[in-house]
């Protein structure tokens, strides 16, 4: 699997987002499968949402 990211990662451009909830990153991570944009060869970034 690929992604990349973290806190302070450059972006070229963003198409689009989606919110999961999961345990860790890790467990986030179980959604790439059937993901498009991962299934075509993009690029997948995964960011922690700190709640204030």
């Amino acid at each position: 699997m690929r992604a990349s990211g973290g806190p302070g990662a450059p972006a070229d451009h963003i198409v689009g987002y989606l919110f999961v909830q999961a345990e860790d990153l890790e467990a986030a991570q179980a959604f790439l499968p059937g993901n498009p944009v991962f299934e075509a060869g993009g690029t997948v970034e995964f960011r922690e949402l700190v709640e204030d």
